[in-house]
């Protein structure tokens, strides 16, 4: 099992491979399951010496989003109760909601697979079975840990398994004490202190209640200071981009060529829609990556070394943008992204943000190196936060839900990729292309009550502050959060075309998308690779570089009553940025297709072509 092992005791590692591979659960030989002041609790039936043995323990279930449980536990009445039975500590669930109830026994229990083998792939979360849910945790710092633990799958069955052993040696009798955190975690990091003092806070209470340490309040305090102090708060204006233009010169073969309109540039690839899609006679493909002129590859860095006069498709320090925690960070002070927490930093400051206030704002969880929505939910839960958050093998960033989104007629809410081609960090020049891509949930939002005989906004409330909203869970079901439906199994995408994007936004105001909401997106691109060229001198020196960036948008919609007009205003809202984005221009999801795309990218990349594309910066 490799790396999978990597945090169980050496000594252990041989006899936990044999108990996966015979699916051996024995841990009953070591404790059992009794009851204790009402309450069943496990206890040692014979003496142990630390570390000398390990068990493995069954999982009851394992998932993926939230959603997916709340659907079978409604489905499945016998599964909801025995998740619900879980939780001892809970005496009663009266004047509980069903979906309460789920919440806080699922995430008290449910742990992220640390699953080394699928690193990189989808998150999936695992709830062990009675005996494993019956252990003590330890809340607290002076309640001595006897049990360490990590998570396992056994890939040959795909069958998943909690990997225990004594930390302590126990004595007949003993209370073994289960760690909160599994093995992986140093337990001197000021990470762990962070996830140790959220889960005493959330679920070390009795009752059930919920009791917000001070850091909390002081860190989110402190965060939203030191974000209104920022000297970049205000974006400078645009500047007249005109007569800016990047000094890099073409190869040297390529540039003796330059009065020839074929193969004038030899392009090594392993992006399929380039290779398929350009078809521009100056650009020659070629199999072996050291004769080539421009290496436009899949994965930022290229794998590989080059040579220092090949132009490369990627910017050094290119993570500060496409790294959705890197992104929040390099962007502190700009106002152009909702609120984003990096949970591996943040912790505290984002669960100050979620407890603030008595009806919790809706949150959108999203790992912060994987692309193509893979692990992203929506959640108001404190304890799904901390659930996300507790992972080892994945980073995660959580920002604040758009409540208030433009919807198309039919009540969808929508988001817009933008491609972004960017010819030089150092002067800048930034161009993006005409053509963008509006992405549409399949499900009606629930603030979104327009309709196509409406010409007025919609006034309903945000959705986070109206908790007697018939279903308050809609938002956890990704058709009606999200909006990239063609990357979501089994459901069919149909995404609007811009021009139904466009009567959306100038429905408020006729001519509102021209005028502001399209000049917004693009000034506020600008800024943010402006800021990268500024705080990162590696990426402004990238002087051999030609990247394409995906930069998706949410437009918000504002009531400014300050202004005493009671208009609704437009906001964009800048979500994420990603590297090599998926190409849309021909998805069969997409009701219009591009055709010259590619080519108009690359003839703006590397020679500077304004076809279908505008200067930004």
């Amino acid at each position: 099992h490799g790396a999978a092992l990597r945090d169980v005791p050496p000594a252990l590692r041989g006899r936990a491979a044999a108990k996966i591979a015979a699916q051996t659960l024995d841990l009953a030989e070591a404790v059992e399951m009794t009851s204790v002041g009402g309450r069943v609790a496990m206890i040692a039936k014979r003496t142990v010496a630390a570390e000398a043995d390990i068990w493995l323990l069954d999982h009851l279930f394992t998932f993926g989003r939230y959603h997916d449980v709340h659907t079978a536990c409604a489905a499945h009445p016998g599964l909801a109760q025995r998740v619900l039975a879980l939780d001892q500590t809970a005496k009663s669930t009266t004047g509980q909601t069903f979906s309460d109830a789920l919440d806080r026994v699922l995430w008290r229990f449910a742990k992220p697979l640390e699953d080394h083998q699928e690193k990189g792939g989808p998150p999936t979360f695992f709830v062990e079975d009675e005996v494993g849910c019956a252990f003590v945790v330890s809340h607290h710092e002076h309640q001595p840990l006897t049990l360490a633990w990590t998570s396992v799958r056994d890939a040959s069955r795909n069958q998943t398994y909690t990997l225990v052993w004594p930390l302590a040696a126990w004595r007949r009798g003993d209370t073994p004490v289960r760690a909160v955190l599994p093995a992986a975690f140093d337990p001197a990091s000021s990470r762990t202190a962070a996830l140790l003092r959220a889960h005493r806070a959330l679920f070390g209470a009795p009752g059930g209640a919920v009791s917000p340490p001070p850091e909390w309040s002081a860190r989110l305090a402190r965060r939203r200071r030191l974000e209104e102090a920022s000297p970049s708060r205000r974006p400078e204006e645009q500047k007249d981009v005109s007569s800016v233009t990047t000094t890099t010169k073409l190869p040297a073969a390529a540039a003796a060529n330059a009065g020839g309109d074929a193969g004038l540039l030899l392009v090594y690839t392993d992006v399929a829609w380039v290779r398929r899609h350009v078809t521009d006679r100056r650009f020659t493909f070629v199999d072996d990556r050291t004769e080539a002129d421009v290496l436009f590859v899949s994965t930022g860095g290229g794998g590989a070394t080059r040579r220092p006069d090949q132009l490369v498709s990627w910017f050094d320090y290119e993570a500060a943008l496409i790294r959705k925690d890197h992104l929040a960070k390099t962007l502190e002070g700009l106002g152009v992204m909702p609120e984003t927490f990096d949970l591996d930093l943040d912790l505290d400051a984002c669960l100050g943000a979620v407890t603030e206030t008595e009806a919790p704002p809706w949150m959108i969880l999203k790992p912060a190196a994987l692309g193509r929505s893979l692990g992203v939910a929506a959640t108001r839960s404190p304890r799904a936060i901390l659930a996300h958050a507790a992972s080892s093998t994945l980073s995660y960033v959580c920002q604040r839900y758009v409540d208030r989104p433009v919807c198309l007629s039919d009540g969808r809410k929508f988001d817009l990729r933008v491609a972004a081609l960017l010819r030089s960090a150092q002067p800048l020049e930034l161009y993006t292309h005409d053509a963008l891509f509006a992405r549409a949930a399949n499900k009606r939002h629930p603030t979104c009550v327009a309709s196509s005989s409406s010409s007025e906004p919609s006034k309903t409330p945000p959705f986070f502050a109206d908790p007697s909203h018939p279903n308050p869970k809609t938002l956890e079901d990704p058709e009606v959060a999200l909006t990239a439906m063609h990357l979501l199994d089994g459901a069919p995408a149909t995404h609007p075309r811009l021009e139904d994007v466009i009567a959306a936004v100038d429905k408020r105001d006729q001519g509102l998308w021209a005028r502001e909401v399209l000049p917004e997106m693009r000034r506020i691109l600008g800024e943010v690779f402006r800021r990268a060229a500024t705080r990162y001198p590696g990426f402004a020196a990238s002087t051999r570089s030609r990247a394409m960036y995906g930069c998706d948008f949410l437009l918000e919609e504002e009531e400014e009553e300050e202004h005493g007009d009671g208009k609704c205003r437009v906001r964009p809202r800048l979500l994420e940025i990603t590297f090599n984005p998926a190409y849309l221009a021909d998805h069969p999801a997409m009701p219009v297709k591009h055709p010259d795309f590619a080519n108009d990218c690359f003839a703006c990349l590397f020679f500077g072509d304004e076809t279908r594309v505008t200067r930004v910066y």
